[in-house]
């Protein structure tokens, strides 16, 4: 079974512009119960900012705009990308997630490390309940 960005993705997204404030990302973080805010233009992916940047770096302007913190060079994926190769790239980078942009470079999804334990422990369930089934086996007849 091929599972691919596209299907593991979250959607809809919280994101922010460039030009909007520290404050508004901090309290969007906050408030959403979020750790990635992906900044665009126009829904193209400009950068992300992450908790932590925004949180451990306190010396920021609540009205300084987020194009000063994001970080610029965002690792990113398309839709069917496997997850498996989603995974590999986000453990060989140690980034906690990849944007999902399509053709025209549209962001369309973000896949982050809960979304892939979520996902392992969905296919752990699936291999605990098939595993249960092959234990049970067909009924032998009485002798």
């Amino acid at each position: 079974m091929l599972l691919t960005c596209e299907e593991v993705m979250k959607r809809p997204l919280v994101t922010v512009v460039e030009d909007d404030d520290m404050g508004l990302a901090e309290t969007l973080l906050r408030e959403r119960n979020i750790r990635h805010l992906p900044v665009v233009r126009d829904g193209r992916l400009l950068g992300l900012l992450t908790a932590r940047d925004v949180f451990s770096r306190a010396c920021w302007p609540h009205d300084a705009p987020v194009a000063q913190a994001m970080v610029r060079e965002v690792k990113t994926v398309r839709p069917g990308t496997p997850v498996r190769h989603a995974a590999r790239i986000m453990r060989a980078q140690h980034i906690s997630c990849l944007p999902v942009l399509d053709a025209d470079r549209r962001l369309i999804g973000l896949i982050t490390e809960a979304d892939l334990v979520e996902l392992a422990g969905e296919l752990a369930e699936e291999q605990d309940r098939a595993d249960a089934e092959v234990c049970r086996g067909p009924m032998a007849p009485k002798a």
